[in-house]
């Protein structure tokens, strides 16, 4: 499927069936405990070798575009699940009706049981127990997954003092506003990774990929680089 979606001068390909699906006017199928399980997003370190790890990895996919009289807003949450018990090899799983999580129990069957109990120690989160692959293991995170919405505001260029980008929040939706040609426009699709704080778009053929941070009295901080001539900008919320 090679749909476009087009807002301004911006365009970006859409090749999400499940988005396609809600436009039919088909229900899109939600997983009910998805919500809850991304409470737990992070990066796991494992108890069994050096650069084991445990991790739940949440990439949202947001689309703020009227194709229909009848379209709305949409956000997905795409979790994958991975692990490394030998901190050299790694196995990915993606979320799918076989998966299960209840009671804070995470079960992928003949594959893992681990159990997520939220404490804070010594700077840790949570703490998961269980086995995988049939190997007991205990692990911990330092991590909180961070919704997009933290990051509201409008960030100004450090090289010409303009503002190349904008994100509100509106109606329980984040709008995200970036400068394509002089003009501040609304991106119609994009993802943001909750634990990577990194935000991306398509613009034609180039990708933007946008991380987000703090800077101390600078307030929020973006770093922005697109597959154009390797471009690269900073930008701050105060200058």
């Amino acid at each position: 499927m090679n749909e476009l979606l087009q807002s301004n001068s911006l365009s970006v390909p859409l090749e999400l069936d499940k988005l396609l699906e809600e436009y039919n006017g088909s229900k899109v199928e939600e997983t009910p405990y998805i919500e809850k399980l991304i409470s737990y997003n992070g990066y796991y370190s494992l108890d069994t070798v050096p650069g084991a790890f445990f991790s739940i990895d949440t990439k949202e996919i947001c689309l703020n575009k009227q194709i229909t009289q009848k379209s709305k807003k949409i956000k997905l949450s795409i979790v994958t699940i991975s692990f490394s018990l030998d901190g050299k090899t790694s196995q990915e799983y993606k979320i799918n009706n076989h998966v299960s999580f209840q009671n804070n129990v995470l079960t992928i069957p003949n594959v893992l049981q681990i159990t997520f109990a939220r404490e804070f120690k010594n700077g840790k989160l949570t703490t998961i127990y269980g086995q995988i692959n049939g190997s007991k293991i205990t692990g911990y995170t330092y991590f909180n997954p961070v919704d997009l919405s933290v990051f509201c505001g409008n960030y100004i260029n450090t090289k010409n003092n303009r503002i190349d980008l904008s994100i509100t929040h509106k109606n329980n939706f984040i709008d995200v506003m970036y400068r394509v040609n002089d003009s501040l426009v609304s991106i119609p699709l994009y993802t943001y990774n909750t634990a990577m704080y990194v935000l991306q778009f398509h613009n034609l053929d180039i990708t933007y990929t946008l991380m987000l941070g703090t800077a101390a009295k600078n307030g929020l901080a973006c770093s922005v680089t697109s597959t154009q001539n390797n471009d690269q900008s900073f930008l701050l919320t105060i200058i």
